[in-house]
């Protein structure tokens, strides 16, 4: 058997980048479907946490 010296620090900076990065966009994404609801005329916060979390 192959004696393997891989211990995962070499990809660890590439995935810690890459949710970080998603979670920008996921929260524009987020933000823009509130602005989104509230151009159509809802202002009260808790009817657009339950639209957005339904969607």
């Amino acid at each position: 058997m192959a004696d393997s010296t891989f211990s995962g620090d070499e990809t660890a900076p590439f995935f810690g980048f890459l949710g970080a990065a998603a979670a920008l966009v996921f929260s524009y994404m987020l933000d823009l479907a509130v602005e989104y609801i509230k151009e159509m005329g809802c202002t009260d916060i808790s009817i657009i946490i339950v639209i957005v979390m339904r969607s």
